[in-house]
């Protein structure tokens, strides 16, 4: 039952550290620098863009690598049951998330829209 192979587990390794390390890094410069978020943001880090936008933007590689390991992962893997659930799971979520919260009010009812974005 052991899939992971010695070079999964070193990339999976590596990949861990890099978060960390980055991790750090953006807790330092965050500790000497003033960043401004949102309504407050001003032209100075860069050009201004849409919310809605940047949003959809930023939540799309969560549908697109799942998606994209469904599709060229090994059968052997794919093939489990406990995998192919989880990536359904995970894929209905996110692509509800993306598609479903971006739309414009005026093009659904309000309430009806944060309910579906709260239960994905």
């Amino acid at each position: 039952y052991n899939i992971i192979t010695g070079i999964e587990l070193y990339i999976l390794d590596c990949m861990a550290y890099c978060m960390i390390f980055m991790a750090v890094g953006v807790f330092v410069i965050l500790l000497f620098e003033k960043l401004r978020y949102g309504r407050y943001s001003d032209s100075k880090y860069g050009f201004p863009v849409n919310a809605k936008f940047a949003w959809f933007v930023q939540e799309m590689p969560s549908f697109f690598v799942p998606l994209c390991l469904l599709v060229w992962a090994s059968p052997a893997k794919t093939s489990l049951l406990p995998n192919q659930l989880l990536i359904a799971m995970y894929i209905f979520h996110y692509a509800q998330r993306p598609g479903l919260c971006s739309v414009p009010d005026r093009m659904m009812q309000h309430r009806l829209r944060h309910v579906l974005c709260i239960i994905g």
